[in-house]
C-alpha cells in the first residue's frame, strides 16, 4: 500500500520543511513538460492563490514522503458569469503518474471549493481524458488576442 498524505496550503499559511512557493513552481515547471508555462508564470499563479484578498487553494501530495503532485486553483471572484474556480495547474511527477494521484487531488479540490470550476487543457494534452471521466465538458471555443 503506498504511502500518501495531503497538504493543504491556505493564505498566511508556512510552507511545509523542505519546500518553497519558488521550489514548488521549478517542480511544476519540470512535472507540466510538455504543457509547461514559465517558472515565473506558475510562481505568480501559486501567489496569487496564497494571497488573503484574492485567494485560492494549493493541495500538494507526498508519495513515500517526496512531494509528488500538486493542484492550483485561482478563486476569480466572478461567480455567476464566470465560474467562482479556475483549476489552473494540476500536474504530478512523472515517476509518480498512473496511481490514482491526479483523479484524487482533483477529487478533493471540487469538494472543497465551493462553485464551479473551469480550466484549460491542451487537445492533445492526455489529462482531457481525467477531466472528461470526472465530469468536466466543453463549453466554449477560447480565443486569445496575444500582445
Amino acid at each position: 500500500m503506498a504511502s500518501v498524505c495531503y497538504r493543504w496550503m491556505r493564505p498566511g499559511q508556512p510552507w511545509p520543511a523542505g519546500l518553497t512557493l519558488s521550489g514548488l513552481a521549478r517542480r511544476m515547471h519540470v512535472w507540466l513538460q510538455p504543457y509547461t508555462d514559465r517558472t515565473a508564470d506558475i510562481r505568480r499563479c501559486l501567489q496569487y492563490a496564497m494571497d488573503r484578498k484574492r485567494g485560492g487553494r494549493i493541495l500538494l501530495v507526498r508519495l513515500h514522503g517526496e512531494w509528488s503532485g500538486v493542484a492550483v486553483v485561482n478563486f476569480t471572484g466572478m461567480k455567476g458569469y464566470i465560474p467562482a474556480n479556475v483549476l489552473v495547474y494540476l500536474t504530478v511527477n512523472p515517476a509518480a503518474r498512473g496511481q490514482g494521484l491526479g483523479t484524487e487531488l482533483t477529487q478533493r479540490v471540487l469538494r472543497a471549493c465551493p462553485g464551479d470550476f473551469k480550466l484549460h487543457v491542451e487537445y492533445d494534452n492526455p489529462a482531457r481524458r481525467l477531466y472528461e471521466r470526472l465530469g468536466f465538458r466543453t463549453k466554449y471555443a477560447e480565443y486569445r488576442f496575444q500582445r
